[in-house]
């Protein structure tokens, strides 16, 4: 049984991630259409932006999902990745214009909250039950 401390900061870190990998990304790639480093490029402005998105993408899709892991006792780092990229598309899909590397890199973020959300939970063992 995991401890409702354990979840609840699960449930608060667990969203950090995704700010900085889209930061990360747009530092990293240059894609068409994105706009130059500058105010996009600003790790603040990505957390204004893309925290809120993460947290409500958590409440709305990844607690729901949580609790199916739990009932079906899944604790698998690749359903978790997976699942995460799942999620991370979702919210892209109400861009303006999805561009696929925006895309990815949106599956990119949700599947590392996903793992970071994981590790908070179980650690860092590959096949531990819920």
């Amino acid at each position: 049984m995991i401890s409702p401390g354990r979840m609840t900061t699960a449930l608060f870190i667990a969203p950090l991630a995704t700010p900085l990998v889209l930061w990360l990304g747009e530092l990293i790639l240059d894609y068409p259409g994105r706009i130059p480093s500058g105010l996009s490029g600003s790790l603040m402005v990505n957390l204004a932006i893309a925290l809120p998105v993460a947290y409500l993408a958590e409440l709305v899709l990844g607690i729901p999902v949580w609790k199916v892991f739990v009932k079906f006792r899944v604790a698998s780092p690749l359903a978790f990745l997976a699942c995460g990229a799942a999620i991370g598309i979702i919210p892209a899909l109400f861009l303006p214009q999805v561009k696929p590397v925006a895309a990815a890199l949106c599956a990119v973020a949700g599947a590392s909250s996903a793992l970071v959300f994981r590790l908070v939970l179980h650690g860092r063992e590959i096949y531990k039950t819920v």
